[in-house]
């Protein structure tokens, strides 16, 4: 499943592809001019060959509310509100 829509945005925070969304400035269209791309990493609380542990998660989703941490497509997340019951290994993800 694509995270991104048509606009290069992620799809549940598009303001095109949902209205409803609210965004106090508008987003910046990705590769507008330089084509440079970063990359932006998460704390990890494991070897960073995995999905983070328990503190790990807890910090990325409830305390940052990083933007894939927070995604309803991302696997972590699901465990964490209970829509599953594991998380699997990161070759799966």
């Amino acid at each position: 499943m694509d995270a991104f829509c048509k606009h290069g945005m992620l799809k549940t925070r598009c303001p095109i592809c949902k209205p409803e969304v609210k965004t106090e400035k508008p987003a910046p269209r990705i590769f507008a001019k330089d084509r440079n791309l970063a990359f932006k990493c998460n704390w990890l609380d494991t070897d960073y060959e995995g999905p983070c542990g328990r503190e790990g998660r807890r910090w990325n989703i409830y305390v940052k509310n990083f933007p894939w941490c927070t995604q309803p497509e991302n696997p972590c997340y699901q465990y964490e509100m209970g829509l599953r019951k594991d998380i699997p290994p990161l070759s799966v993800l």
